[in-house]
This record gives structure tokens, sequence and C-alpha cells, in this order.
């Protein structure tokens, strides 16, 4: 595949960075994933705001560029319908961030999901609100997930508060009501999160809501840049198992 890398594209087996780089020492940097589908790069400046807004937290200046142009000439030279766009904001030289962008085919999985909640809690720390490229532990669990039969973890903080899964962010639906995990948590805002919660017909309520609370929900699903939305068939939390039977309108899926 064709790969955009420090102001060249090329074919991604022939790049190359230094190993002595923050990137690869310490996994300095940033990345968000969107979607291209229908001649569209789904939120494209929003995945970009995002980038720009962690960059800033953490002391960088964001790369300025024609990103549209450079994702557009990436789906050309590829000769890609739809595709999965990756872009990687690195620290190779201290203090600097280089812009790695790729493209791959675009593979939607809606089917319903079953979720482990995860056996570990997690903290407060501020760098589970960014997309860095520390993002081992969540490919850890998710492959342990997936050898316990389950398609992901949910985690939980020290005060049994619901937060995500690995790779996205939860909804619970209850009659009319639909709740989901409040920003002040420890968690990812999610691109989709926030577009559903500027959506006037989505009715969405954020607060805490804890893994006791699990049982008086009849619907839940989750969302990400690449799947959209996609209902969660049941939670296991310590061997209780809560199913979720409510089906979501097909219609208001299809926006995303």
């Amino acid at each position: 595949m064709i790969s955009y890398l420090k102001n060249q594209f090329a074919d991604e087996i022939n790049m190359r960075i230094s190993v002595l780089s923050p990137v690869f020492q310490w996994g300095v940097g940033f990345f968000t994933t969107l979607k291209y589908q229908n001649g569209t790069f789904q939120l494209l400046e929003e995945h970009l705001k995002r980038l720009e807004i962690s960059a800033r937290y953490y002391g960088f200046v964001f790369p300025k560029k024609d990103y549209m142009s450079l994702l557009s000439e990436l789906i050309f030279r590829n000769n890609l319908e739809a595709g999965r766009i990756k872009i990687i904001l690195f620290e190779e030289n201290p203090g600097n961030l280089e812009v790695y962008i790729q493209a791959r085919e675009l593979n939607i999985n809606k089917a319903p999901k079953k979720i482990l909640i995860a056996p570990h809690r997690r903290g407060e720390n501020p760098i589970f609100r960014h997309k860095t490229l520390n993002y081992f532990e969540n490919i850890h669990n998710h492959k342990q997930a997936k050898k316990s039969g389950y398609d992901d973890f949910l985690y939980l903080d020290y005060h049994n508060n619901i937060l995500e899964s690995s790779f996205s962010n939860i909804f619970f639906v209850k009659k009319n009501i639909i709740v989901t995990p409040s920003a002040d948590l420890p968690i990812l805002n999610g691109i989709i999160r926030q577009q559903l919660l500027k959506n006037p017909s989505w009715l969405i309520e954020e607060r805490k809501i804890t893994v006791g609370e699990l049982s008086e929900y009849s619907g839940c699903f989750i969302t990400n840049s690449i799947h959209g939305i996609v209902e969660v068939k049941q939670i296991n939390w310590n061997n209780n198992i809560y199913n979720f039977s409510l089906r979501l309108n097909r219609e208001l899926i299809a926006e995303y």
C-alpha cells in the first residue's frame, strides 16, 4: 500500500524511522482513524481538531498541512472506493511532530457484541482522554477478551463507574432515555459520541453510570468512527450476565 510520511508518498514497506526516536523508544505520538465512504472523509475536521487539542495539551505544535488534499491523493494512489484512514502524529526528533498517513480497505462489522467487564480498574490519568500511541493496553485487553469468547473489554473506574470499551464509547437505553458516561470521567470523547450528543434526534444524558445499574437498561450500544453505531447484546460482570433485547431504529443507525 502507498502511504504518506514526512512530505512524501511511497510504498510503506520502504518507509523508515529512527529506532532512537521518541516514538520508537516510548510511543510518543497521537493518532486518529476515520472512514472514507461515498466520496467523503467522514468528520475529517473534527478528527483533526481532536488531534490538535491533544498535541497542544502535551506541549507540541500541531503540523499544519492540507490534509484533505493529502488524503484524497492517498485514496487515488491506492485505488480505494472506500477506506479506513489513519493519521499519526509522532515525535521522531525531540519536540517535533511528524505526520504519517495510511489507508486500508474499509471493513465494517455491525454484528451485535458481547462485552466482558475488565478485571482491573482504570484510574484518573488524563492520558485516557487522548488517543495516544500508547495503545498496548487496549490491544492486549481486546485480544484477552477475544480469547474468553467476547468481543471486547469494558472498563470501570475505582468507584465502579462504567467508562468505555477498548475502542468504543458506550450508551445505555431505558424506554426513551439514552445515557452515556460523562466526559468528565477518564474516557475518550469519541467523534461519533460528540455527533450523537449534538444531534437533536438523539436525546442523550451524560452522567455517571455504575455497574450496579446494568439490570435497569433494556438496550445498549457502542460507537466508534469506523463501525459507527453497533448494538451490544450482552455484558458479563463477574459471571453476572446482562442481556439487552432492545433493537435500535435502523434509520438512525444508518446515519453513522
